[in-house]
């Protein structure tokens, strides 16, 4: 998290705002100037789409996992973790 202020740090305790709270809002909400807002209907939408990474993930780690093979930004190979032995 950034800095913080006794302002900030005594307003979220005035409001019962957990700085967790204040974490997710900064990493899915919406940047406006110098706002940051998560409404009702992106959280939905989050909550979504990390349902479906979490699916992504339990499907990878069920198939034993993946290696993705890159260099100088381009994506070369990928395979299966325990298809390849060194």
């Amino acid at each position: 998290m950034s800095r913080t202020t006794q302002h900030f740090a005594k307003r979220l305790s005035q409001r019962g705002i957990r700085t967790r709270a204040v974490d997710v809002v900064r990493r899915f909400g919406c940047k406006e100037g110098d706002r940051v807002i998560l409404n009702a209907q992106a959280c939905r939408i989050a909550s979504e789409a990390l349902a479906k990474l979490k699916r992504d993930i339990d499907e990878i780690g069920q198939r034993g996992g993946y290696v993705a093979v890159e260099a100088d930004d381009a994506l070369i190979t990928a395979y299966r973790l325990n298809s390849f032995r060194f």
